[in-house]
């Protein structure tokens, strides 16, 4: 019995830091598809969307492009933010870090002859979706008033 309460435990630990992609419609365009999707991470939603070409599975490309969304998201809402990769590491590895870390870019300057090492502190901005109509948040809520 405990065994399998450690194991509910630990299931629900690791799908809480899953990320997961999920397309919530599409658009049809003259020589692609546009995909809105929500891009999940740590409980936090992100809607965005992307062009795709026709005749591909929309989940393939999505799960197949996910550390790229993944990170381009991250770069949006860090602008100005400049990772250093440790070897081995992903550029989406690397960012990650990097906000945990504190989000701060690290510059050395020469003065007077010293190297002088400044920080500079990135503010995280708000995402705004691009999904046509409410947010997930805004979606929530309303079904929550009902």
């Amino acid at each position: 019995m405990k065994a399998i309460i450690v194991l509910a435990v630990l299931f629900v630990a690791l799908s809480a830091q899953a990320v997961t992609i999920v397309p919530n419609s599409t658009r049809m365009n003259d020589d692609d598809v546009t995909v809105f999707f929500t891009l999940t991470d740590g409980g936090i939603s992100y809607e965005w969307h992307g062009d795709f070409a026709k005749g591909l599975n929309i989940n393939d490309q999505l799960e197949a492009q996910k550390d790229k969304i993944h990170l381009l998201i991250l770069k949006r809402q860090y602008r100005g933010a400049e990772p250093v990769n440790a070897e081995g590491e992903t550029d989406l590895e690397s960012m990650k870090r990097w906000v945990t870390d504190g989000a701060e870019n690290v510059k050395i300057h020469r003065l007077d002859g010293e190297d002088v090492e400044v920080t500079e502190s990135i503010s995280k901005a708000e995402w705004k979706s691009t999904h046509p109509g409410l947010s997930v948040e805004d979606r929530l809520t309303a079904l929550e008033s009902k």
